[in-house]
């Protein structure tokens, strides 16, 4: 059986012959904007899947913190190569959060330093003494605690319970957002 005729009998499922690397893209500043816009989708995921407590499905109550978690958590990494791409015009690889974020340069844009001052403007996620005083390695510490967070919450059902902080991952995921929308309107 050919591999477009296995395609035709998948369905909706693969609307796609995947060939490889053939039709890979190369361009650092088209895989940013592409990052970005796969950031944003899965971005919006956790927003509203963080916003229900939960589903009924099948008379019971369906939790949907770890889908939620593990959404917020690939948005950061997507935003996070977004800025890779621009600044460092190249594609990493891996979902360490705390590896991507440390690896982004501090020129010519110290990129650390402005994710951080995010954290010094919002009211939702830090009381005011803390706002004031958040710095780069603040973040660092912050990043840490949620650093594996896509992998942890997409395979706590073979590792036992596990604890996130969702409301961090948030608040992360939007200081990455509005980064990667400066640098994107700028880009064009």
């Amino acid at each position: 059986m050919s591999r477009n005729s296995e395609n035709k009998t998948r369905g909706a499922f693969t609307p796609f012959t995947f060939e490889g690397e053939k039709n890979k893209i190369t361009d650092t500043q088209i895989l940013a904007k592409n990052f970005y816009r796969s950031g944003i989708q899965y971005f919006a995921a956790a927003t509203v899947l963080s916003a229900k407590i939960g589903i009924n499905f099948e008379g019971e109550t369906t939790p949907l913190i770890g889908p939620s978690v593990t959404n917020g958590a690939f948005a950061c990494e997507l935003f996070l190569k977004s800025l890779h791409c621009h600044y460092k015009k190249e594609v990493v690889r891996g979902h360490d959060l705390l590896e991507l974020f440390n690896a982004l340069p501090e020129k010519p844009e110290n990129v650390r330093a402005s994710i951080a001052s995010y954290f010094a403007n919002q009211t939702t996620y830090l009381a005011s003494q803390e706002r004031q005083a958040f710095s780069a390695d603040d973040l660092v510490k912050k990043i840490k605690g949620i650093s594996n967070a896509f992998i942890e919450a997409r395979y706590v059902s073979e590792r036992g319970f596990s604890t996130f902080n969702q409301s961090f991952i948030a608040c992360f995921c939007e200081a990455l957002y509005e980064e990667c929308k400066k640098v994107q309107q700028t880009a064009y």
